[in-house]
Order: C-alpha cells, then structure tokens, then sequence
C-alpha cells in the first residue's frame, strides 16, 4: 500500500511485513492493512533461505486482527507453505473468526513455547543478526549467517556457512571461508566489488546487468554462478 505526500509516493510502514526472532525460530506478523492479493505478494518476496532453521525450530505466522479468509488460507499453504516446505509451529491471530477457521482447517492457533537451549557443539548453528553493520563491523560465526539489514562498506562477515544479507551488500563477504562449495551468498542489492565462495573469488561493478538486484551466487564445477531473483526488494 502506498500513500502520496506532496507529490512523494511513499510505501504506507503499516502495510509491511515484520519479521523477529524469537526463541522457536522467526514470527512473521502480517499488516492488517493490505488486500489479500498483495498480503500474498508480499509473503512470496521473503526468500526462501530465510526460512532454513535449525532442526527444531519454525514459523509462526502471526495475523494480528485481521479476518482470514478459507480463500487466503489455502492460498499461503499451495503457494508459500508446502513449495518451501517451510514448518509453521502456528497461525496466531486475536480475531476470533480467524481463529476458529485455523483450528477447523486442523492447523495450530496456540503460541509455541520456545525452544530450550541446545547444549554446547562443535556444529554452531545459524547466527542471525537484525541491525545493518556499519564499516569496522567484523563478524565471524562458524556456521550460517543471516543479516536482516543493510552491510555497509567497510563491513564484514566471514562464515564456514551461507551468508544471506536482506538488504544492501556493500561490504566484504566470505561465505564458506574453510573451503566449502555447498555454500552461497544471497544479497537484497548486489552493490560490493567483490565477494568470496569458498575458494572463489567474483568481482563485480556498475557494468552488471544485476547490479543493485537480489543475487544468489553459488560454486558450480568450480565456478561461481550467479543468478538474478525477485524475492527480495
């Protein structure tokens, strides 16, 4: 939804999707605001890594007081749920008509507890971060690193893991720093000089035609692959 101020268009903060971490995984609450049609639109722009989790941990998607349709229900599990194959602990909501829907559908209506505490392992699990970072900002994490923010230039974040960063990546990135292949790098906007892949290095600049878009950069036969998407903005 957006609105129009002196000539300004400017996207309406109510009709955003939020996501926060908790102590099972992520709550996404809904705005109230937004049709069903673009309440839709706006679920199939998170990406799909956002939803990897430890074992153990899941969604909730939370509704707030909106009223949920049988309609919009189906429409999240045929066109988010089940092709993501994401785990949804429960569909909160303080409407009662939404309610009363989630619990004939067979789904969870009830607040998960949290998961406890894992004990100590030499596997750490995903480290995610919800502030930008700001140059002279390192970050190091033996595992999966999730930014929902912006990495600024002068940045850093060096993982053995993935490394996803929701909005801007201008600073320095190494995904796979102990030399793995099955890792990737998915940025919001692609806007840095350079990044590492496991040993690989890709270098980049204005010319790209995926410049400033969301990019998914995988190793592939030892090459790095870099694909344009759509399921951030």
């Amino acid at each position: 939804m957006r609105t129009i101020q002196k000539g300004v268009e400017t996207r309406d903060p109510s009709s955003a999707i939020r996501i926060k971490g908790m102590g099972y995984g992520i709550r996404i609450i809904l705005p109230e605001s937004p049709s069903e049609e673009e309440l839709l639109e706006l679920l199939l722009r998170i990406p799909p890594q956002a939803y990897l989790f430890p074992v153990g941990e899941g969604v909730v998607l939370d509704f707030q007081s909106r009223v949920c349709s049988e309609d919009l229900l189906l429409r999240i599990l045929r066109r988010v749920v089940w092709p993501g194959g994401i785990r949804i602990l429960a569909w909160v909501s303080s409407n009662g008509t939404t309610q009363a829907l989630v619990r004939r559908a067979g789904l969870t209506a009830e607040e998960p507890s949290p998961v406890p505490p894992s004990p100590p392992s030499d596997s750490p699990g995903a480290l995610v971060l919800y502030n930008s970072l700001r140059s002279g900002q390192n970050i190091e994490h033996g595992g999966d690193v999730l930014l929902w923010g912006h990495l600024n230039a002068g940045a850093e974040i060096l993982a053995t893991g993935s490394v996803l960063v929701a909005g801007r990546l201008k600073g320095i990135v190494h995904a796979g720093r102990d030399g793995r292949k099955d890792v990737y790098v998915l940025a919001g906007s692609f806007e840095t000089r350079q990044i590492r892949v496991g040993r690989r290095l890709c270098y980049a600049d204005e010319s790209m035609s995926w410049w400033r878009k969301t990019v998914l950069i995988t190793i592939e036969d030892e090459k790095p692959i870099i694909r344009e998407g759509h399921f951030l903005e």
